[in-house]
């Protein structure tokens, strides 16, 4: 029987792993290869620059930390960060940041629980929050409830539809579904409201649409039971499409998962 639980043990004094200095009665978990996973700090400490609270402190694989709550305000390539704040670290230097209160990062004022993601040269690359009430942001009405992620200029990345809204010359996005922009501004991701023809396919309301960056069809989610090329495929199938929109397979969904490759 294999055991995934991580080693654990409480320092009765001071020692230092992976280059980190642990106080006495920190309690330490160590991986099955003997990779330190996390720890929980007794009192407020310091590790690798970072002020971190008294509790739960994780660490990437490589040993670098990876999620820590700032016992004090931290100051991250220019940019001050709260204390209070759970902070998180990714292997590309991007860190993101679970607001304890609002606060300005590159003159834009966060509300207070928002989620920020700063690159690694300290610029908000993008930030999300959950909205109480009714929102509208240009033409779309964001649903009361929902989350909503902009990138660091403001532009939408995500949004929960609150009404029927035309995002394009040729999508009508459904209420209550998620909408996803590219960064160019291009629509990523869209459940239609109103059906349409794409790539010689009438695709009906409800179905899912997945674009490339460069506008080209990649991925459809049918939400209908859909004849092509006299094939059937049921309600539920991914269609899957070449930068040429071809298609070029699919992948059914139901009791089981079963992927298969078109031919001619």
């Amino acid at each position: 029987m294999t055991c995934n639980r991580p080693l654990q043990r409480t320092l009765g004094q001071s020692e230092t792993l992976q280059g980190i200095t642990f106080q006495e009665g920190t309690d330490i978990y160590m991986g099955l290869e003997g990779e330190l996973v996390m720890c929980q700090l007794p009192s407020d400490a310091t590790i690798s620059g970072v002020p971190c609270r008294a509790g739960l402190v994780h660490f990437a694989p490589a040993g670098g930390l990876a999620q820590a709550t700032l016992a004090t305000d931290f100051v991250y390539n220019g940019v001050s960060i709260q204390a209070g704040s759970l902070v998180s670290w990714n292997d590309e230097g991007e860190v993101t940041v679970h607001m304890a209160d609002a606060h300005t990062i590159g003159g834009v004022t966060l509300p207070a629980t928002a989620v920020a993601t700063l690159d690694n040269k300290g610029n908000l690359k993008r930030w999300s929050t959950r909205v109480s009430e009714a929102l509208q942001l240009g033409e779309i009405a964001c649903q009361p409830g929902s989350v909503v992620t902009r990138y660091g200029d403001g532009r939408i990345d995500r949004i929960t539809v609150g009404a029927d809204v035309r995002v394009s010359d040729a999508f009508v996005a459904m209420t209550g579904t998620d909408l996803h922009f590219h960064p160019s501004g291009q629509v990523a991701t869209v459940t239609l409201a109103v059906g349409l023809e794409r790539a010689g396919i009438a695709f009906d309301v409800g179905t899912t649409l997945n674009f490339r960056d460069d506008g080209t069809l990649s991925l459809a989610q049918l939400a209908n039971d859909v004849e092509i090329g006299g094939k059937h495929y049921e309600d539920g199938t991914y269609l899957q499409f070449n930068a040429s929109e071809r298609l070029t397979g699919h992948v059914a969904i139901g009791w089981s998962v079963a992927a298969r490759t078109e031919r001619d």
